[in-house]
């Protein structure tokens, strides 16, 4: 395996777009899910509701722009995100959809930090709409940060 001729700055750049744009897109998502499929969420005022969902939106943006720099590695290639070869389409969403499950299952079922509204489809008790939510909102990223990017 040849070694990895990466320009750190470059990398800098496109991690800081692909954080901001997943940042915002988990931000709107959250935003339109949270009051509906959480019940901590439901009576919660529009500043708490926010600040309740700042940290996820954070979190998910982390584990986006990690996606990312593992697939760097992964794919020997700092945009590798360019061409969304069908492998690199399963990366993405396998890690996504693998991590997602990880935290809904710890934070259901062993730390019981959330429940679900009667309104949140579930597969196995795990909501179907966070189990979506990096995968989609991940990808989506990866193709705003190309348009970017390629301009």
């Amino acid at each position: 395996m040849r070694k990895l001729n990466l320009n750190k700055k470059t990398i800098l750049n496109i991690s800081s777009y692909i954080f901001i744009f997943a940042f915002l897109l988990n931000f709107l998502w959250e935003s339109l899910h949270g009051a509906w499929f959480y019940e901590c969420c439901q009576n919660l005022s529009s500043r708490l509701f926010v600040l309740h969902i700042l940290p996820a939106t954070f979190a998910d943006a982390l584990m986006i722009t990690g996606i990312y720099l593992t697939g760097t590695l992964l794919f020997n290639n700092y945009i590798w995100f360019a061409n969304l070869t069908k492998r690199k389409f399963l990366f993405v969403a396998i890690s996504a959809i693998t991590i997602a499950f990880l935290i809904e299952y710890n934070a259901i079922f062993i730390a019981q930090k959330w429940a679900y509204t009667n309104l949140m489809p579930t597969f196995f008790g795990i909501g179907v709409s966070p189990l979506a939510q990096l995968a989609i909102t991940g990808l989506a990223t990866f193709h705003f940060v190309k348009k970017v990017i390629s301009r």
